[in-house]
């Protein structure tokens, strides 16, 4: 089995990817469930931090993507002003110089590839069949829905045979 590209700097290869979160969302002023959301991420395999993500209920696609990009190339000062609870700060922030994807549709749209090249932004195609060539974000995905979300009211299961007769929809707390 090969082993990932090491790295020398910060930003100098960031692995891109997706994962719907075992988790049921629901609308506060109806009750009622609005689905489970997606995690877009940008993981910086050097840092070993997420340097920008997207949360919401698009799907993967160019738009996930994009807001994703602007949350890791922005800094975040912001979110100190928004929410002044948070007592660390997120240093993490820049242009990748090399993104790693998946095959994905999203990452062969022209508009992905016309928006990478202005930023000047390498991106590079995982081989298919090489999971372990992007698997730092997979690790990361698992972590948070085995660990993160496995305690919080709401949580589903990927096994059906996990969630025996528990019903998520019914134990879900947390709302939009």
């Amino acid at each position: 089995m090969g082993k990932r590209p090491a790295t020398t700097r910060v930003l100098e290869r960031v692995e891109a990817d997706h994962t719907r979160l075992d988790l049921f969302i629901i609308d506060e002023k109806n009750g009622i469930p609005l689905g489970r959301p997606w995690l877009t991420v940008l993981y910086d395999t050097h840092t070993k931090s997420i340097v920008g993500f997207y949360l919401g209920f698009e799907p993967p696609s160019y738009l996930s993507v994009s807001l994703a990009l602007v949350n890791a190339i922005l800094p975040k000062e912001h979110v100190k002003e928004l929410y002044p609870s948070v007592e660390g700060c997120w240093p993490c922030y820049g242009l990748p110089e090399h993104l790693i994807v998946d095959n994905g549709t999203e990452f062969n749209s022209s508009d992905f590839k016309i928006a990478c090249k202005d930023l000047k932004i390498k991106v590079k195609k995982n081989p298919t069949k090489k999971p372990w060539l992007k698997g730092s974000v997979e690790r990361y995905f698992r972590t948070i829905n085995n660990r993160l979300l496995s305690r919080i009211p709401g949580k589903s299961f990927t096994n059906v045979f996990e969630r025996k007769d528990y019903d998520p929809l019914e134990n879900a707390v947390i709302d939009s």
